[in-house]
C-alpha cells in the first residue's frame, strides 16, 4: 500500500491489502445501551481489521452530570495501563482482545456517555488512526409491585358514590400507568 492511502488499509488475515474510503468503520459499537439497576453491563466493541500485527491504544471515559469527565481505564493492546483510579478498580472490568468495557455491577452513577478512543497503528504504516465511538448508557430501576389506594375506603359504596383510585410504585424508572374499565 502507498503511504498516502495507507491509514485507509486494513490488513486482512491474509496480509493483502484492502483499501478503503474514508467512511470505512474500523471500529464497531453500539449508540445507546439501557442496563438495570445491580445488574452488570457490558459495553461491547468490536474491531472490523485483524488484529495480528497492529498496535492499538485506548482510553476509555465517562461524562455525566455528577461527576463531568472521569477517566476510567488506558489500554494498549491487551494490556491495561496501571493508571485507573482505584475507586473505579473493581466497579469495570476490561475484556481484550476488542475493547469492550465491563460495569460490573450497574448503578445510577454509572449512567450518561460512555466515550472510547482508540489508536490504531497498522504494521505498515508509521502514522496512526484515530477512532472515537460514544456509547450513552441508562440506568433503569426495576418497577416494583404498584400499589392502589381507594378513597373513601369504606366498606360500601353506593352507585352516586364518587371514588377515587391511586396508583404508584415505591421503585421504577420511566413508569407508565394505564387504567382499563370493564362494561
Amino acid at each position: 500500500c502507498s503511504e498516502k492511502v495507507l491509514h485507509e488499509c486494513i490488513l486482512s488475515s491474509d496480509s493483502a491489502c484492502l483499501l478503503s474510503g474514508p467512511d470505512v468503520v474500523l471500529v464497531i459499537a453500539p449508540t445507546h445501551i439501557h442496563g438495570t439497576k445491580g445488574q452488570p453491563l457490558l459495553l461491547p466493541v468490536e474491531y472490523n481489521f485483524a488484529i495480528k500485527d497492529v498496535d492499538i491504544q485506548g482510553s476509555w471515559h465517562l461524562k455525566n452530570k455528577s461527576n463531568g469527565l472521569t477517566h476510567l481505564v488506558t489500554f494498549r493492546n491487551k494490556t491495561v495501563i496501571a493508571d485507573m483510579h482505584m475507586e473505579y478498580t473493581n466497579k469495570f472490568s476490561f475484556h481484550p482482545p476488542n475493547a469492550s468495557l465491563k460495569i460490573n455491577r450497574l448503578d445510577d452513577t454509572e449512567e450518561g456517555e460512555y466515550e472510547l478512543t482508540i489508536n490504531i497503528r497498522f504494521s505498515n504504516d508509521a502514522q496512526p488512526v484515530k477512532k472515537t465511538k460514544s456509547i450513552k448508557v441508562t440506568v433503569d430501576v426495576p418497577v416494583s409491585r404498584p400499589l392502589i389506594r381507594l378513597t373513601p375506603a369504606t366498606a360500601a359504596i353506593e352507585d352516586k358514590d364518587n371514588v377515587t383510585l391511586s396508583c404508584w410504585v415505591q421503585n421504577g424508572t420511566r413508569v407508565q400507568y394505564r387504567w382499563l374499565r370493564e362494561t
